[in-house]
This record gives structure tokens, C-alpha cells and sequence, in this order.
């Protein structure tokens, strides 16, 4: 993944020699991110521009100054469920809509041919997309729910205040008694230490290598062997540099018959570069924490799903995305698709899902999820798309006992699977993610992208509180 404004890199400066000197030469990206979103808004009543900025405060609270607009074209359907949710503002649809084209992949599917979905329904102009019903007939949907910006109803809650995890609890029962929370399965530290180490023994799991293709065979297995049901989406697409990339992204999807979903994710390839460390600069790293973690902590998490005590109406899908990894190193010219030459697997996905119609209520991205030094703060690209579901995990990791590693500081924007899931998919997402704030250096950590980043930096414990906290948020929200 990279950081907006800083191409991945630990915090350090964004060099304009290095990359992007033209592009800071010809505009500042921040002002047109600005007059964008100004002008976006001028286009709204001054009513419903109000009611905005009360419905959607996340919208002001997390612009954090980024080289490229975070926008991407988003497919109609996605950004008419976001806006009809609530989770996504008026001005941000029209902005994003208009901002830039899509990701340029290209791809093929080796399953047969699936029917065409059918054609989306424009989006309405209005910031209500049906009537909206008040108790007073003589008065506008927006006078109505304007009335309410002054009855105090507002959330006054500063960004980085302490989470409250008690009002995350269940409602109460019949007989006045909070409802209990379900407990998970145990979740075992070894277990999951285990299925990184076997990632690492194949090998850097680098797209168009032998070591990917049997890596990709084992994951498909495992989570076979675990009670999913097993999609391998297969296709094609471009590097950076123009390199075609075989990717295959791996669906297990657990009791597919049921219709409340929750999607788990990670990625499982790995960095073809070294390109932070010192030495050996061209060759691929081993990925334990970046791609190994993440996968393992969901493999272990796989093993449970089948369990009596999973909600009887929930179904789960862990998806293992290809080809994030895979762009521009710290030595070459970024393409001209930009942020978007990461993440290549994710993309594919959102644009062309495995099932068509497919939806979940939220996700949950892990990703460098395994280090001893790690802390998860809240990851800004998270707080833009899907501060509920941020909130949701972070609270359970304050019941469980992990609320120093789960800390309440805000990271910037950065570019992960998550923000496609979240922006292209339609479905809200929580990224947990090593990312160092308030430290120097910034960022991912001494080891991300380097020869470092092998099993000898990895935490059972580590792996422990992660999972606990997954399975608690997937057995009970």
C-alpha cells in the first residue's frame, strides 16, 4: 500500500526529485482539491449544504493534504449506496464522479461468462433520493431536518477522544438486563505464527513466479479444507512499468446461502523490490508482516467459521487479493495513473466482483498485522469511508484488553485495498494496519519493504490480539 503523499515511505519528505516534480510544478494539488470541493458545494442549496455538514461532520474532520485526489470514478451503484446510506456526502458523490477516470486494467475471467447485471438507475440531483416523509406536511424534507441542527443533537466528540466502548454495547433485553455478547472460539497465536511461517517457506509470493502459483494452490486448499466454499478470480492485469501480471485473488465464502455478510481481507503477494533497504535493493522481500500477516491471522480465523456458536444468520467471506504490492519503487517514475498503480487486485475485484450484486454489510482489511513493535492507530482512509466500523473494531479491542495497541490517534489518508472496497465496492471498511503517527520516522515501520521484513520480527501475540479482536467483532456486530 502507499501513503498519500508519501509513495510508502517512513514518513519521510516527499521528494519532488524524485517523483512528481513536473506534477508539483504545473498545480498545487492541494488548492485544486480544495476549489473542487468548493465548487462542488457552491452548486448546493445553502439548506442542504447545512444539513450536509451536519450529517456527514467526517467530511471536514479528516482532509488531510495529499499529492493525487483520493477520488476515483466511482461505479454508480457503489457511490448511490454510499450516498443513500448516509456514508457518503452530496458534494464528495459529484466530486468524486467527476474527478478521474477508472483504474486502467484489463482483464479476463477464467470461469464462464456470467450474465450482464442490469443497468443502474441515474443518480437523482437531489440530496434525497426518495421523498422524504415529516410529521409536518407544510414543511420542506430540508427545513424539517434542518430544525434539528439547532436542538443540540450534534456530536461534539473531539477526533482523537478515547473511545467509549459502552455505547457499542447491545440494546437491553426483555427483562431490563444488558444482552451478553457472544463468545468467540479461541483463537490460537501459534496457530496463525504457523500459517505465516509456511507463506514465508514458499518463497516471496511475487506474481508470474512458481512460488506464487503454488503459494496461491495452498491458500485455495486451506481454506477449502476449512468449510468455504472456494472462488479463485482470475485475470490479468497492468504493472507500473507495463508488465502483464497474472493475479488470482482467492474467495472462500462461507455459508454462501446466507444474506448478512461480513467480508474479511487481506493481500497475499508480496513486494517484487527491496527498495528501502541498503542491500540487495532489486530483489523481493519475504513478506512475513507485509502479506504474510494478514493472511495468516485469517486463515486461523477460517478455522472457526463452521463453529455452532457463529451467529445463525451471519455468512463470512475472507477474500486473498493479488498484485498490491507491485508498485513503483522508490527509484522509478510513478505512472501516470498514479495511486492507482497499487492495489491492482482490489481494483479488479470492485470493478468486476465474483458474484455480481455482491454486497456485505461492512469489511475489515489486516494488513502488517504482525510485528512485536506494532500499533494499529485509525487509519484516515478508514475515517473518511467507514468511522462506524472503525469505532466498532476499536471498541471491541478496548473490551478485550488491547486498548494500548489499538491507540485513538488518526493516521493520514493512505492508498490500501481498503479504499477500493470501500469507494468502488460500496462496502465500508476498516483498515487494521501497522502505521506509526507522533514517532519518528512516520510510517510502516524500520523493516517495510526491506530484506527485514522475515519471520524474525513476527509476534504470536501480536497475531493473538488481532485475531481475538476479529472474531469478536465478526461473532457479535
Amino acid at each position: 500500500m502507499a501513503v498519500l503523499g508519501k509513495f510508502k515511505r517512513n514518513g519521510e519528505a516527499h521528494s519532488a526529485r524524485q517523483r512528481g516534480a513536473s506534477f508539483a510544478r504545473k498545480q498545487d494539488p492541494r488548492s485544486a482539491r480544495e476549489q473542487g470541493a468548493r465548487s462542488a458545494r457552491e452548486r448546493e442549496p445553502r439548506v442542504t449544504r447545512a444539513i450536509n455538514q451536519s450529517l456527514f461532520p467526517f467530511q471536514s474532520q479528516f482532509q488531510v493534504p495529499t499529492p493525487f485526489p483520493l477520488s476515483v470514478d466511482l461505479r454508480l451503484a457503489s457511490t448511490r449506496r454510499l450516498w443513500q446510506s448516509r456514508r457518503l456526502p452530496l458534494a464528495s458523490v459529484r466530486a468524486s464522479v467527476s474527478a478521474c477516470g477508472r483504474p486502467t486494467l484489463f482483464h479476463e475471467r477464467s470461469e464462464s461468462p456470467s450474465p450482464s447485471p442490469s443497468p443502474t438507475p441515474s443518480l437523482s440531483p437531489s440530496p434525497f433520493p426518495t421523498p422524504f416523509p415529516t410529521p409536518f406536511p407544510f414543511l420542506s424534507p430540508s427545513l424539517f431536518l434542518l430544525s434539528f441542527l439547532f436542538l443540540g443533537c450534534g456530536d461534539d466528540t473531539p477526533v482523537n477522544a478515547p473511545i467509549d466502548a459502552s455505547k457499542w454495547e447491545k440494546p437491553e433485553g426483555s427483562h431490563g438486563g444488558a444482552v451478553e455478547r457472544i463468545a468467540a472460539p479461541a483463537f490460537s497465536g501459534d496457530s496463525a505464527y504457523d500459517y505465516v511461517a509456511r507463506q514465508v517457506a514458499f518463497g516471496p509470493r511475487v506474481p508470474n513466479s512458481a512460488e506464487h502459483r503454488a503459494c496461491g494452490e495452498w491458500l485455495a486448499g486451506e481454506l477449502e479444507r476449512h468449510g468455504a466454499q472456494v472462488t479463485v478470480q482470475r485475470g490479468k492485469v497492468r504493472a507500473y512499468d507495463g508488465t502483464v501480471l497474472d493475479m488470482a485473488n482467492i474467495i472462500g465464502a462461507f455459508h454462501p446461502e446466507r444474506n448478512n455478510r461480513i467480508l474479511l481481507y487481506a493481500h497475499w503477494d508480496t513486494r517484487p523490490f527491496a527498495d528501502k533497504d541498503t542491500i540487495r535493493q532489486r530483489e523481493p522481500i519475504d513478506g512475513a508482516n507485509d502479506g504474510g500477516s494478514g493472511v495468516g491471522v485469517l486463515l486461523e480465523v477460517a478455522r472457526h467459521l463452521n463453529d455452532a456458536s457463529l451467529p445463525e444468520n451471519l455468512g463470512v467471506d475472507i477474500i486473498f487479493f493479488d498484485a498490491e504490492d507491485y508498485g513503483s519503487p522508490e527509484w522509478a517514475q510513478a505512472s501516470i495513473r498514479g495511486f492507482r498503480d497499487w492495489c491492482l487486485g482490489s481494483q479488479f475485484w470492485a470493478n468486476q466482483p465474483h458474484e455480481i450484486g455482491y454486497n456485505a454489510r461492512f469489511g475489515i482489511l489486516l494488513d502488517m498485522v504482525g510485528s512485536e513493535d506494532a500499533i494499529f492507530n485509525r487509519e484516515g482512509t478508514s475515517m473518511a469511508f467507514a468511522p462506524s466500523v472503525v469505532q466498532k473494531v476499536w471498541a471491541a479491542a478496548d473490551r478485550l484488553g488491547y486498548g494500548e495497541l489499538f491507540s485513538t490517534n488518526v493516521t493520514p489518508e493512505t492508498i490500501d485495498d481498503n479504499l477500493f472496497v470501500s469507494q468502488l465496492a460500496g462496502i465500508p471498511s476498516a483498515n487494521i494496519v501497522h502505521y506509526q503517527v507522533q514517532v519518528l520516522p512516520m510510517g510502516y515501520g524500520p523493516y517495510h519493504h526491506t530484506h527485514r521484513d522475515n519471520m524474525d520480527i513476527i509476534s504470536r501475540e501480536t497475531l493473538l490480539a488481532v485475531g481475538e479482536v476479529v472474531m469478536d467483532v465478526v461473532w457479535n456486530d
